[in-house]
């Protein structure tokens, strides 16, 4: 525990940063942050000694892809509240895969709408605003979700144009940061629908790999890309007819 940190602590729906912790002229990890009781604990590789003063580092690159993750959380969100009706009723980020649960089912199109405004809004590049105040203050400020219940002071994330609602997580000073969102499934969640995405670079990372296996399974059967579903038809087909003899 630290008297006070740059780490943010799994929270939220986001994940933790992890990083290190320098001192004695050496580095120690740290695996995991969360939040207990109103304290900040850090999970670290080593022990560390009580008093030592420390300088604490955080793991950018993961910092970042979370912020990126997050920000086009909340634009996808208001592109299906804006567009649909839909409201985001959960939030989960796993190192491999973005989810939010919408309470309604959503057709194609209206998936296919709202990853396009969603993109709008990142290349508009439009400011966001984090900013402290009053809950009463936040339940007229957060249009898109508040949380009656929250008393005392709350935190409002606000895009200019865009989305604005209570959030405790981090995020890019500008929506052009998140560089994309790209939606890869959706499917029925109890009495919605669960989208599955990724924004920025994983975003990328993953569309590189489904490219690759996408080429690869296309030079297998001699077709080109856009041609790959009618070659794995045609290969059931012919498994069909084969399990008739």
């Amino acid at each position: 525990e630290l008297d006070q940190t740059v780490f943010y602590p799994e929270g939220g729906g986001q994940l933790s940063d992890t990083g290190e912790i320098f001192t004695d002229g050496k580095a120690v990890a740290v695996l995991h942050v969360r939040e207990k009781e109103g304290r900040i604990l850090h999970e670290t590789k080593e022990p560390l000694t009580a008093g030592t003063k420390v300088e604490a580092q955080v793991n950018w690159q993961t910092r970042f892809d979370h912020m990126q993750q997050h920000c086009g959380e909340h634009l996808l969100s208001y592109a299906f509240w804006k567009l649909s009706g839909a409201d985001n009723i959960g939030f989960h980020m796993s190192p491999e895969m973005v989810t939010i649960d919408l309470n309604r089912q959503v057709s194609a199109a209206e998936i296919s709408q709202a990853e396009k405004m969603a993109n709008e809004h990142i290349q508009a590049d439009l400011p966001l605003k984090p900013q402290w105040m009053d809950a009463q203050t936040g339940s007229r400020v957060a249009f898109r979700k508040f949380n009656d219940k929250l008393s005392g002071l709350v935190r409002v994330v606000a895009i200019e144009g865009s989305d604005s609602c209570t959030c405790c997580g981090t995020h890019p000073p500008r929506t052009g940061m998140v560089g994309l969102v790209k939606i890869f499934k959706a499917e029925k969640h109890k009495e919605g629908t669960r989208i599955y995405f990724l924004c920025g670079r994983l975003a990328l990372k993953k569309i590189n790999l489904c490219w690759q296996s996408l080429c690869e399974a296309a030079h297998a059967l001699s077709l080109k890309e856009e041609e790959i579903q009618f070659g794995v038809a045609r290969l059931q087909e012919e498994k069909s007819q084969l399990s008739l003899f």
